[in-house]
């Protein structure tokens, strides 16, 4: 369901109010957001012309339209507005009964507002719903009465680039939930809510993502919970502090680990933020994950740092000159993941940079 094509319809080419009833899917004009995930450049007539798109206003025409009736035949509606997403959910939900995709996007836009319960108004308006993508802005609070309740939802993003509080995750109901993406929480305490919610809704989970921002140092042990929970697990992408020292039990699914945290646990370690061994833990995680194909760091094996470590043979691999604590840093940290890339080289597991390389692929 996501980005088929650039918008089948912007009313700027002339599409007429009946072409908009008829359309499969009504897209919204945000070239700032569609533009990176579609890699061209959206459609316009003309560079001068002032386009006028359904994202930025809901013309007379479309609201007398729902007044009197009339049925939007759109399964998707993607890169949707405050306007607009307020048109489909607070206004008119009845007038799109055959909605089963949706992208809100409020990076951009703030009139009039992330629409309240926006997730109950989507679970009581569209119980066919199988996609669902929220991008909240810099961040959004969730009521406590905002319970996402979709028994086909297969597919769901929400992302606050300051951080997601007060997710109901304990009320959610998806028992068809294959895939979850959260960018993300903005603190460990959430990050134990989402834990109960996928106590209620991860039995079919086969990729979740979830960003952390994680500022002290806390018991992390219940994440353990998530290998039972998430019985069917085969992609996860988490901060690798919460994961690594607690591995996936016998026969788990995993194969794929990703960190989405900022610093790889090597740069924590070298700074003293957490006492975790390293390469150990990790080697550990990895004979104990025995469907594991690939662990991908947020480093790269390009960086200049790594250049010291091109011939790990070479007796000083130690940078030149005056070295501050940040480069002693950053230097002991490299180590560590060059010292953890020689030790699985050569094995089953893939230990990849951010850009998909191993290190003798990168340095080689």
């Amino acid at each position: 369901h996501r980005f088929v094509d650039i918008w089948d319809l912007v009313l700027g080419q002339g599409a007429t109010i009946e072409q908009v009833l008829c359309a499969q899917r009504i897209g919204g004009q945000n070239p700032y957001s569609i533009m990176p995930r579609n890699m061209q450049k959206p459609y316009f007539p003309s560079e001068k012309t002032d386009v006028v798109a359904l994202i930025q206003q809901v013309p007379a025409e479309l609201i007398a339209a729902a007044m009197t009736n009339r049925r939007f035949t759109a399964e998707i509606a993607s890169t949707i507005g405050a306007r607009m997403s307020n048109f489909i959910l607070h206004e008119y939900p009845e007038a799109f009964p055959n909605l089963k995709s949706l992208q809100i996007d409020l990076s951009y836009w703030f009139w009039p507002g992330p629409p309240l319960c926006v997730l109950g108004k989507v679970s009581a308006g569209f119980r066919d719903m199988v996609y669902l993508e929220l991008n909240m802005g810099s961040n959004f609070a969730f009521m406590s009465t905002d319970i996402l309740d979709l028994p086909l939802l297969e597919s769901l993003l929400i992302q606050a680039i300051h951080g997601l509080s007060n997710t109901p995750f304990e009320k959610w109901k998806l028992p068809s939930l294959c895939h979850l993406e959260l960018r993300k929480l903005k603190d460990f305490q959430e990050m134990k809510r989402l834990l109960k919610g996928l106590a209620n809704f991860g039995a079919k989970l086969e990729s979740l993502s979830v960003g952390v921002i994680l500022e002290d140092i806390e018991d992390f042990s219940c994440i353990s919970s998530i290998w039972s929970d998430c019985p069917n697990l085969r992609h996860l992408g988490i901060p690798s502090i919460l994961v690594l020292p607690m591995p996936p039990p016998p026969h788990h699914p995993l194969e794929m680990l990703l960190n989405t945290d900022s610093k790889t646990l090597a740069y924590l370690v070298s700074f003293g933020w957490c006492t975790i061994p390293y390469p150990e833990t990790l080697l550990d995680f990895c004979l104990a994950a025995s469907n594991l194909k690939a662990i991908q760091d947020v480093h790269s094996w390009r960086a200049s740092v790594y250049g010291h470590f091109t011939h790990p043979q070479d007796s000083d691999n130690s940078p030149n000159g005056a070295v501050t604590f940040s480069m002693a840093v950053e230097y002991r940290g490299a180590n560590l993941m060059v010292e953890a890339a020689h030790a699985l080289s050569g094995g089953r597991i893939r230990f990849e940079d951010r850009e998909g390389y191993l290190f003798e692929e990168a340095r080689g």
